[in-house]
């Protein structure tokens, strides 16, 4: 009887087997071809909002089943993972996997031709010009020039950078002769982001700061009117490296702080470790020490293990240099020593060999002279290398500096042709869209529809005040309102815009401190917070600049713009009842300003502003 059952339950297991794997095998077979379609869909349109995440894990799992998809497909992941590295300011990676895709043994050339383009950045990063030019000519032979212009331009840019870089003048200007030529003849090829790039760091490379700066200024206003802003922080960085060569710290500050900003909220140590260098460089220039040597430490802990030599030197000898300043002498001595012993496997940069000077100094008040002479001595030969260098580029034949001269002016000329072109097409969108005045009735529905729902929306706040009355307590306390007005005075002169400073007073804070409670006066400020808090509009900021006063910053708004907006938030702070007061009330000041052209200093505008009070 039990032989029999098994028997019977071995003929029904063989039975059902081939359906189990056939469904199994289909569900393989249906996810392999989803991950291709996704694969392909994200290498032919790279989104502008760049999903780190899903491209990494979809293309990581493609590589690890190599089997199941064909050598273009395995290219295209690989060159994926490159554009995630890039993303997160890791390059070594990036040249790394687009060498993996390359391997692969690609049928497709746009393939070939995008992970060429990676290879050719990596080796230029790298400083590997040979390779640079013996890749370009790679390209060209890969590219039909009618459909691979974007391609082409690229390779002839990188190509003009290198010659330039090694001094061969006549030759660079050739290439950007063709660059000229192409975009004059397509000029939908004239906002070539990646090209400009290449031109507009190039000069940088060429200490030719001036014009590396008026480039990278003319690219970033190039990324916003096109609306790509993907890798944007590295377009802010340079600028920032240019500003801080021009002595230009404020300017450098700004923008080094801003390649921050984008770093935090990219997750990515790289970029972020180059954004704390470069605020701590500044700092160093600007004498503020502690702050310099802050940044510098962070920069040091993203820095180390990395494989990034040439940045983690000048990391040490900034750092070093920030410890001395601040009375570390010990730790910089470690950080002289350990960035010495690095020096001897990476050749330094003219900015580096300061490194030397520096060691010198350190073993001069160790009393160990014979080390300190040799640092110098070290320091003096590499300086006239340096020097040598320099002078051969000063000295070079009439015919070359014109030909440099040239050089400059054709990359200025492409810059404005990119402009020019992104204006008309601008011109041309919007007289397209005068055609389309049907469309009007359309939007105007939308518009009523969504002017409904945020009615309806304020109503539900305006209902549920008292659940998010807590978050609206909220208020920045005196240091960093200070800080974030100086920050926006900066930036409203910078870039030319109005900005309207409000100062708010409790007349009688003093007097109630001394007849209430710290718990009844705190119950007040939070009371306070909430109706300054749910006047303000998006982009208005508010703060604690003392106890009982308040500032108020508006951007872009002028004193006339924002007079609704105090006398509903002045009446709502003297038509509160305080009822923990009891006879007492609050007695409020307000006084709002703008400031003009001659108010150069924040602080001393504030203090003027603040005597309006008085």
């Amino acid at each position: 009887m039990l032989v029999s059952k098994l028997f019977w339950l071995t003929g029904v297991f063989l039975m059902i087997t081939p359906f189990i794997n056939t469904n199994a095998a289909h569900t393989n077979t249906k996810k392999i071809e989803i991950n291709i379609r996704k694969i392909n869909q994200y290498f032919s349109n790279p989104a502008e909002d760049f999903s780190y995440e899903t491209i990494t894990s979809l293309a990581s799992e493609t590589i690890k089943n190599h089997q199941n998809y064909h050598t273009d497909t395995l290219a295209k992941a690989f060159s994926l993972l490159a554009d995630a590295a890039i993303y997160k300011g890791d390059n070594a990676r990036a040249f790394q996997f687009a060498q993996d895709g390359l391997a692969q043994g690609i049928v497709k050339k746009d393939i070939k031709l995008n992970l060429l383009k990676k290879i050719l950045a990596g080796y230029y990063v790298k400083g590997k010009y040979n390779k640079v030019l013996s890749t370009v000519e790679n390209i060209i032979n890969s590219t039909e020039k009618k459909q691979d212009l974007s391609t082409l331009l690229i390779a002839y840019g990188y190509k003009a950078s290198v010659y330039g870089l090694l001094g061969q003048y006549n030759n660079a200007y050739q290439q950007l002769q063709l660059i000229d030529k192409i975009t004059t003849e397509n000029p939908v090829f004239s906002n070539n982001i990646p090209l400009l790039k290449v031109i507009a760091i190039a000069n940088h490379n060429l200490e030719d700061y001036q014009t590396s700066l008026t480039l990278h200024l003319k690219l970033l206003k190039l990324q916003f009117d096109l609306a790509k802003k993907q890798n944007i922080e590295r377009t802010y960085y340079n600028l920032a490296a240019s500003y801080l060569q021009l002595g230009k710290y404020d300017d450098a500050f700004n923008a080094f702080w801003q390649v921050k900003l984008i770093a935090e909220q990219k997750s990515a140590p790289i970029i972020l470790a180059y954004a704390e260098l470069g605020i701590g460089e500044t700092s160093l220039k600007q004498q503020n020490f502690p702050l310099a040597y802050s940044s510098l430490v962070k920069a040091e802990k993203l820095l180390k293990g990395k494989n990034l030599t040439k940045p983690y030197i000048s990391n040490l000898i900034a750092l070093a240099k920030a410890a001395s300043k601040t009375n570390r002498a010990f730790f910089a001595k470690q950080l002289l020593q350990k960035a010495e012993l690095l020096s001897q496997q990476t050749p330094l940069t003219h900015q580096q060999i300061e490194l030397y000077q520096l060691l010198a100094e350190s073993y001069r008040q160790q009393g160990n002279y014979s080390s300190a002479f040799k640092a110098l001595q070290k320091y003096q030969t590499l300086h006239e290398q340096f020097e040598q260098a320099k002078i051969k580029l000063i000295t070079l034949p009439l015919a070359s500096e014109r030909v440099s001269f040239k050089n400059k002016e054709l990359a200025l000329k492409f810059s404005e042709k990119g402009a020019l072109y992104t204006t008309f097409s601008q011109k041309n969108t919007h007289l397209r869209s005068i055609i389309l005045v049907l469309s009007f009735v359309v939007i105007s529905l939308f518009v009523m529809s969504i002017a409904l729902w945020l009615k309806h929306r304020s109503y539900l706040l305006h209902a549920d005040y008292n659940d998010s009355e807590k978050a609206n307590t909220y208020m920045a306390n005196p240091i960093k309102t200070k800080k974030n007005y100086q920050l926006n005075y900066k930036k409203a002169r910078k870039f030319s815009y109005p900005l309207t400073i409000t100062f708010i007073q409790v007349g009688n804070w003093h007097e109630l401190s001394f007849h209430f409670s710290k718990k009844i006066m705190a119950e007040v400020a939070n009371n306070i917070a909430i109706i300054i808090n749910h006047n303000l509009n998006e982009f208005d900021q508010a703060g604690l600049i003392n106890e009982g006063e308040y500032l108020l910053m508006f951007p872009h708004r002028q004193q006339e713009d924002i007079s609704e907006t105090m006398t509903q938030l002045t009446a709502e702070l003297n038509a509160r009842i305080f009822a923990n007061l009891g006879e007492f009330s609050v007695i409020i000041k307000t006084a709002s300003q703008t400031p003009n052209v001659q108010d150069i200093d924040p602080f001393a505008f504030l203090a003027r502003l603040s005597d309006l009070l008085k």
